[in-house]
This record gives structure tokens, sequence and C-alpha cells, in this order.
């Protein structure tokens, strides 16, 4: 092999092998990403989100009329809330895997998200 063809062949090569990890991170980033969404759809149904913002500019009749409607929504079937469970179960699952596998730095941000994740297992327990 001549010089000039070992170059572009180990050229081709990596960029390759950068091509496959960097569309390996963009499919892992959107993961997290809707997993992050999901999350935050699970803390407000379960009333683990407050909205302090708006209810600093609102009267006690608004209040009262956001606080009647929000106990309607909070009425989720026992169906919507155990699938809740479920997932949060299985993405439990997924993190203790990251956590066991990880290094010093990324094993306490996985610690503070398993504690995160066993709140939320909590509060929709005591919703069941």
């Amino acid at each position: 092999m001549k010089r000039k063809e070992l170059e572009e062949y180990i050229k081709s090569e990596i960029m390759e092998i950068l091509t496959e990890s960097t569309e390996e991170e963009i499919e892992n980033t959107k993961e997290l990403t809707k997993s992050i969404e999901d999350l935050e759809k699970a803390k407000k149904s379960a009333g683990l989100i407050d909205e302090v913002d708006e209810d600093d500019n609102m009267d006690d009749e608004e209040m009262d009329k956001k606080a009647a409607k929000s106990a309607k929504k909070s009425k989720d079937s026992v169906s919507t809330i155990s699938k809740k469970l479920a997932d949060n179960a299985s993405e439990m699952k997924t993190v203790v895997k990251k956590w066991k596998s990880s290094e010093e730095p990324e094993k306490s941000k996985h610690l503070s998200r398993l504690k995160e994740l066993t709140k939320i297992k909590q509060e929709l327990e005591k919703l069941l």
C-alpha cells in the first residue's frame, strides 16, 4: 500500500468512527430529553411541582378556582398511576445499571437521580 493510499484509508476510518459515535450521542441525547420530559409530566401529575410564580399574582378567588381545577385533574385512574409507577421502576433499573458501571463523578449524579426517582415512586404509591 502506498503512503497516500494509507493516509486516505486512515482518514476514512477515523471519519467513519467519529460519525458513528456522534450518531450514538445524538440518539442518547434525544432519549434523555424524552425521559426528562416524561419525568416533568409525572412530577406535575403527582403534584410534586408547585407553580409558585403564578400563585404570587393571584387573588384568593383565582387560587380557589385553580385548586379546584387541579383537584379534578389529580384524580387519575388507577391504571394510569400504575403505568407511571411501572415506567418509574424501569427507569430506576436503568439508572442503577448505569450507577454500577460508572466512576465517581457520574456515580454521584446517578445516585441523586435515584433519590429523585424514589421520591416519585413513593408519591405514586401513595396515590394508589
